[in-house]
């Protein structure tokens, strides 16, 4: 009797201590973004983190200014780009598949928040490649790059991340520092859309987009950019994953819709061996840039991973001055430097409160 006493109250303190333990980041996930998986998830390093981030941001420019090349340029279509940048995505996630000896069924066991980045990939491309097709590079970007607005905001709902006051003032500086880069776009209506003339590919005249016209595409990196931040989310929130899963679930109704509306709209334009070259490398830079992103995610908190994405502005900024020839404005330089502010304090902010931990 006195034995069986003893082993009930023995019983009682162990789950008085489990239960007085601290709730670590995993057990704060929400629960449509549980994994269930053996593979361990990585660690999480701030400093890997920032580093790709800006290889990410880095490789998105490139892929954007060769995206906007490849429209402007060549004329070609947007689903003749997206549809060989699938291709080349899924032969690379065919090869990691092969590597590392890993099975889909690890989609179907997660297949809730697969579905939902599945999603958030597929209105990411076709978004920002319309928002690059129509508008200037640097105000797509700077829209675009609302992202870790909302990322963050997601991640402190969703994935109940600590924001801190200081994280609340740096972002809304960011912010205010995207809106002077777009601000001259959206007053005139018209100005940041690009008005060079765009060779229609079934008749091969050409046709200019006017400014009210352009005044609606500005949503679109806005829609791109909420999705970002929500695909950003369900990547942290199912780090337990294999990172390649992320950008295989993305890919496939991106190749499945650029395919069909090929094929239905007949819209496939001439190659040349330049706009062959301009699209295989967007392929590859926005694999690279994928790649890196979803790497940033798992190994960090969205609150210090995503802002750093707000360099992109800035380099996308330079890369419009010197390849489209597009001036300017006082606002636009400044604006850019706000930005740039405000990521060193959003850094500063996070990166402390890590090393304090």
């Amino acid at each position: 009797m006195k034995g069986h006493i003893m082993k009930k109250e023995l019983e009682l303190s162990n789950l008085n201590s489990s239960s007085s333990k601290p709730l670590d980041n995993e057990s704060l996930t929400h629960p449509l973004l549980s994994t269930k998986t053996k593979h361990t998830p990585p660690k999480d390093n701030s400093t890997h983190a920032i580093i790709f981030q800006v290889i990410s941001s880095l490789c998105l420019v490139i892929t954007s200014v060769l995206i906007k090349l490849s429209n402007t340029t060549y004329n070609i279509p947007n689903n003749q780009i997206l549809f060989i940048r699938s291709i080349l995505t899924l032969l690379f996630c065919t090869h990691i598949f092969h590597k590392n000896d890993l099975k889909l069924v690890q989609i179907s066991e997660n297949r809730v928040a697969m579905s939902w980045r599945a999603v958030f990939g597929c209105v990411i491309l076709y978004a920002n490649h319309s928002a690059l097709k129509y508008l200037d590079l640097s105000v797509a970007t700077a829209l675009t790059n609302l992202a870790p607005f909302f990322g963050v905001i997601l991640a402190t709902l969703v994935l109940r991340e600590r924001f801190h006051a200081l994280q609340g003032v740096a972002l809304s500086v960011t912010f205010c520092g995207v809106l002077l880069v777009v601000m001259p776009c959206v007053i005139t209506f018209g100005d940041g859309v690009d008005q060079s003339p765009q060779c229609d590919v079934d008749d091969g005249t050409a046709a200019t987009t006017t400014a009210v016209d352009g005044g609606w595409y500005l949503l679109l990196p806005v829609l791109g950019a909420l999705a970002r931040a929500g695909s950003r989310v369900v990547v942290r929130g199912t780090k337990g994953l294999h990172w390649i899963y992320a950008i295989f679930v993305a890919a496939v109704p991106v190749f499945l819709i650029s395919s069909v509306s090929l094929v239905v709209t007949e819209q496939w334009a001439q190659m040349s061996i330049a706009s062959l070259g301009c699209m295989v490398g967007a392929a590859v830079f926005g694999i690279a840039s994928n790649v890196f992103m979803v790497r940033a995610s798992q190994v960090a908190e969205i609150g210090l991973s995503m802002p750093i994405s707000y360099c992109g502005v800035g380099f996308m900024f330079l890369a419009d001055q010197w390849i489209f020839d597009h001036e300017a404005t006082l606002s636009q330089i400044v604006g850019a430097l706000v930005i740039f502010v405000g990521i060193l304090c959003l850094t500063y902010v996070k990166y402390h409160r890590f090393l304090k931990k």
